[in-house]
């Protein structure tokens, strides 16, 4: 009996599981070929169950290709879903989660299209042995895979999660692959994905938080993802980050995202941007891209080239990023603000063809080439103490408002040709390497104070429409400003050019101060136009030429030093001109120019020779206290008046000459050589000194030395130098006697004492009434001591009168002296007795009182003629 009730509990114990089992005990993966060796629940559904038969045998459970299903729906489409679609939560938990069914799947893992799954999925905390792809399918609540494990593929593509996806710190050691969904919110906080994480063409309604995400390849959110709100802060991407052609209707958070290789943003839309303290390894593209909201990139790193171009931005910052390549913006259009102070760039920054609005490059350093050919900037372009390494070009039709390059240092050439500045131009304190071109372009007020261009500065044919200050500028080649370029207000002072400074051609329309202005070689205006001029204490080294120039304003050249010639000729015009204490190495040369203004040479100092031939001067000639080393040439000019007093010119003074017409006076002009010292004086080939000499009485000689006279002079004849002499305004003898002095010298001794005789007759005509008498007597008896023969005429004529008085007395014939020559000679001696009995005769009557005046006048010719041939008369 007991080993009966021992048989009947173990055949009953044995036998319960079997009859409380649904299904097979069975759990391995069913072999290729072979069906499914895990038997469903029977709770499950229809579905489930087919489900299940198909993902048992490593196949792929196609609700879409299945009969009975409704055919290819679409999951972003709920309208037409049957029933027989739904897939419970519990379901893929089982399956996916729990014995025997998870060990029974194959290597293929659980693959389903097209399930709808209503309920709510957790999947948290839970580890998945097996790949698992829910494509094509609809998920009307939460999906929760928080800190799901997994080292298989997950694939969500072509679905639709109505509630929120999350999985946060999901642990996944192969790829997460979401292309081509829809989500609303996603939840991929401080996840790790070991391979790629796929967003590809995927509609995002929702925030979608990647918050320190761990990517160990790449993350792809390209063609066509569009998406709301989407954090990555401080994100790490092992590969490529891959946004292009997508669209970010929200703020895109980036802050401290790390990216090991390239970070795509091309052809995409987005709002708001914040890359702050990013660091991407390769390249960041952003071509053709659209910012609708600010782009805040500040402090970005990138281990190659950012490329901007044929974009379209809002507000952008870059302030403190560091780009390891190039920085392209070429063809780009920035609405808002573009921020990049204290940019650094291993490369070259270019922004060609583009638009601006404001820009700011402060303190930035680009290594290579910073180029904005052709672009457009609306605002201020603000590029203080920007570094350039190579060429910063800003030339072909470019277009700016206000720019500045305060600080700026520009280790290659700086190019602005071409181009249009509506703003001021701010480049105080530059500093350029090579060359600076502002050719052909138009500017409005530049301010160029205390830089430094080490190569050429060229303005040729540009336009300047406010102040140009150039203040203390450096050059260390050429500066041109030639060839018809236009300018307002022009400011040099104290600037230093090394090589030639050229205004050629153009034209100053406001004044131009180039005070205490230094040029190494030539200073070139020629055939230009100017108005106000300072070039007070200037130096040019080389020529000074201003051939055929017109000066509407004062020129003021105080104290200028030339090293070699001054050129003001060939149809030059002036109004006033100061050259007051100048001194000019070379030539001075003022033909054939005009001067309607007044001339101030006082204490000009030329080394070479002074030509003013053929000129013409409406206003007085200052060129007092001047020294001229060479030749003074004032031949074929036309004068007011010149003020030559106390000037010295060791060559010769030419008031005309053989080659030459004579000087041209205006009525009333004055010439003054007052104390004028000159080596030779040529007034050649001139018979009449009304050629060469201003009008009777506007001549001062008073001083006036000369050493020779030069040309024909000499052979002149005495009235032409009285003619000469005569012109002074009063009498002053000492211009007779030195021209006696040269005239004698030069052997003309009789024109001496003509020019002598001369001056004494000047001297007389202007003489008051006793010394006027005296000249007088000196005249008619002794010639004022030049015509001592004139004595002898009077002798002559007094012994003959003497001699008629005495025939006619008594005393005559008594005496037997019918004649009386004897008798008048006698008395008319002084001291000399020619016969005593003559002096016995006493004549009665007026005879006697007659004798008495003619032995006076012997006296008074005696002591005349002594006196004249001592020279005490002359």
């Amino acid at each position: 009996m007991y080993s009966v009730v021992v048989l009947f509990f173990f055949v009953t114990v044995g036998i319960l599981p079997l009859s409380d089992a649904e299904g097979p005990t069975k759990s391995r993966p069913a072999l290729p070929g072979e069906p499914c060796q895990t038997a469903p629940l029977e709770s499950w559904t229809p579905q489930e169950k087919w489900v299940w038969q198909h993902v048992c045998e490593g196949k792929i459970a196609d609700f879409n290709e299945a009969k009975d299903y409704g055919g290819k729906l679409d999951p972003k489409k709920p309208k037409g879903w049957p029933s027989n679609r739904v897939v419970r939560p519990t379901f893929l938990e089982t399956i996916l989660l729990h014995d025997p069914y998870r060990s029974a799947l194959t290597r293929h893992g659980v693959h389903i299209h097209g399930a709808w799954v209503k309920d709510s999925l957790d999947l948290s905390n839970a580890t998945l042995a097996h790949p698992l792809f829910l494509e094509h399918c609809r998920f009307e609540s939460d999906v929760n895979l928080l800190k799901l494990k997994s080292s298989h593929l997950i694939e969500l593509g072509n679905s639709t999660f109505r509630g929120t996806l999350n999985m946060d710190s999901l642990q996944l050691g192969s790829s997460l692959l979401m292309n081509h969904a829809e989500f609303s919110a996603v939840i991929l906080q401080s996840a790790k994905i070991g391979s790629q994480l796929a967003m590809i063409g995927s509609k995002f309604r929702g925030k979608l938080n990647m918050d320190s995400l761990q990517v160990e390849q790449s993350l792809i959110m390209r063609d066509g993802a569009a998406l709301a709100e989407v954090r990555i802060l401080g994100a790490k991407i092992g590969g490529d980050l891959d946004m292009a052609q997508s669209k970010f209707m929200s703020k895109l958070e980036m802050d401290r995202v790390k990216v090991e290789d390239i970070l795509h943003m091309k052809k995409a839309d987005f709002a708001e941007v914040d890359l702050g303290g990013a660091k991407i390894g390769g390249n960041v593209l952003m071509e053709g891209s659209k910012f609708s909201g600010a782009l805040d990139m500040s402090l970005l790193q990138t281990g190659s080239d950012l490329y901007m171009t044929d974009a379209r931005f809002a507000r952008v910052i870059l302030r403190g990023a560091n780009i390891a390549g190039t920085l392209n913006m070429d063809g780009s259009k920035f609405s808002g603000a573009l921020d990049m102070d204290v940019l650094q760039v291993q490369r070259s920054l270019f922004m060609r063809s583009a638009d601006f609005a404001q820009v700011i490059l402060i303190a930035a350093m680009i290594k290579g080439n910073l180029e904005m050919t052709g672009s457009r900037f609306t605002d201020t372009l603000n590029m203080d103490t920007l570094q350039v390494g190579g060429n910063l070009l800003m030339h072909r039709q470019a277009k700016f408002a206000e720019v500045v390059l305060r600080g700026a240092n520009i280790a290659g050439t700086l190019d602005m040709d071409g181009s249009k500045f509506s703003g001021a131009l701010d480049m105080n304190e530059l500093q350029v390497q090579r060359s600076l071109f502002m050719r052909s372009a138009e500017f409005a007020q530049v301010i160029l104070i205390a830089a430094m261009i080490k190569g050429n500065l060229e303005m040729t044919g540009s336009r300047f429409t406010d102040t140009l200050n150039m203040d203390t500028l450096q050059v260390g080649g050429n500066l041109f400003m030639r060839s018809q370029a236009k300018f307002a207000e022009v400011v040099l002072r104290g600037a230093n050019i090394a090589g030639t400074l050229d205004m050629d051609g153009s034209k100053f329309s406001g004044a131009l101060d180039m005070n205490s202005l230094q040029v190494q070689r030539g200073l070139f205006m020629r055939n230009a136009e100017f108005a106000q001029v300072i070039l007070i204490a200037a130096m040019i080294k080389g020529n000074l030429e201003m051939d055929g120039s017109r000066f509407t304003d004062t020129l003021n050249m105080s104290t200028l030093q030339v090293g070699k010639n001054l050129f003001m000729n060939r149809q030059a015009k002036f109004a006033e001109v100061v050259l007051r204490g100048g001194k000019i190495g070379g030539q001075l040369v003022m033909d054939e120019g005009k001067f309607d203004g007044e001339l101030y040479m006082d204490s000009l100092r030329v080394e070479g020779v002074l030509f003013i031939r053929k000129a013409d001067f409406a206003e007085r000639v200052t060129l007092t206290f001047a020294e001229i080393s060479s030749n003074l040439d004032l031949s074929g000019s036309m004068f007011a008046s010149v003020d030559m007093m106390g000037t010295r010119v060791r060559g010769e003074f030419r008031l005309g000459s053989i080659k030459h017409k004579g000087a041209n006076w205006h009525k009333d002009s004055k010439l003054i050589l007052r104390n004028t010292e000159v080596g030779g004086l040529e007034v050649g080939g001139l018979k009449d000194p009304k050629q060469a000499w201003p009008e009777k009485g506007n001549l001062e000689l008073d001083g006036f030395t000369y050493g020779r006279l030069g040309g024909d002079m000499l052979t002149q004849n005495s009235s032409w130098f009285r003619e000469w002499l005569a012109r002074q305004g009063s009498y002053s003898p000492q211009p007779y006697e030195h021209l006696a002095s040269i005239l004698l010298k030069a052997g003309y001794k009789d024109k001496a004492s003509d020019i002598l005789y001369a001056s004494r007759e000047r001297e007389r005509s202007e003489a008051g009434w006793p010394y006027w008498a005296w000249l007088t007597a000196l005249k008619f008896v002794i010639g004022y001591g030049y015509r001592i023969y004139y004595a002898f005429v009077w002798v002559f004529l007094l012994v003959a009168i003497g001699a008629l008085v005495f025939r006619r007395t008594e005393e005559a014939r008594k005496n037997r002296m019918p004649y009386g020559i004897a008798y008048s000679v006698d008395m008319l001696l002084p001291i000399i007795k020619l016969r005593e009995r003559h002096y016995d005769i006493d004549l009665p009557g007026w005879p006697r009182y007659y004798f008495y005046f003619h032995k006076i006048m012997g006296y008074v010719l005696a002591s005349f003629l002594i006196a004249g041939l001592s020279g005490l008369t002359r």
